[in-house]
């Protein structure tokens, strides 16, 4: 695996399955704790720090973190939490960081994110209605006019878009949410976590 993390299937999931039959209460919804129980007994197994799981459509990212002998669940504003935090001090400490970083999120999504990017120079639009086509859409008007309302900014400065029903977007070519690219980034920082003997849950 490129990230120089080791990764393990559940195998009861291995097959995709129209009715579900292989999910807790056939409901494969990250949101909901019990849909993640085969893989949590999978992580004990295996001794895993990090467990994580989309929806059918991969949009929406769930799962749970090692917490000494047992696992703990983190919901959706806290995922967005540590991977706001997280981009924006390897993109600092990679001297990558831009003048003034943007994210984007829902009107309901926790102000620590706004708080966090802020202590980075950022700035937050974070007035908006549920759903994730309002990020697309801040996003299709930065690209086509360098601004949205009065905060003016280039694709370039984004760092994050996310709502608190568990949906993340790490980057700015994709306009709606992303479980694939959050869980690339969640799974470097879970390795990188590990050389230091802490998992996600110590960071959060």
């Amino acid at each position: 695996f490129e990230l120089g993390t080791q990764y393990f299937e559940v195998p009861e999931q291995r097959d995709y399955r129209g009715d579900f039959a292989n999910v807790m209460f056939r409901c494969p919804n990250p949101e909901v704790p019990q849909s993640l129980d085969l893989a949590i007994k999978r992580a004990g197994e295996v001794g895993a720090d990090l467990v994580l799981a989309t929806d059918p459509d991969a949009d929406r990212l769930g799962g749970v973190s090692k917490n000494g002998d047992r696992f703990e669940f983190l919901n959706g504003n806290e995922f967005a939490v540590v991977i706001t935090r997280y981009r924006l001090e390897k993109l600092r400490e990679a001297g990558k960081l831009p003048a003034r970083p943007l994210v984007i999120k829902t009107q309901v999504t926790t102000e620590l994110i706004a708080r966090i990017t802020e202590a980075y120079g950022g700035i937050v639009i974070g007035d908006l209605l549920v759903g994730f086509k309002y990020i697309g859409n801040i996003l299709k008007q930065i690209e086509q006019t360098g601004r949205f309302g009065n905060v003016e900014a280039s694709l370039s400065d984004f760092i994050l878009g996310t709502e608190e029903s568990h949906g993340l977007l790490v980057t700015p070519e994709i306009r709606d949410k992303d479980a694939a690219g959050a869980s690339v980034v969640l799974a470097e920082m879970a390795s990188d976590l590990a050389a230091e003997g802490r998992t996600l849950y110590d960071y959060l």
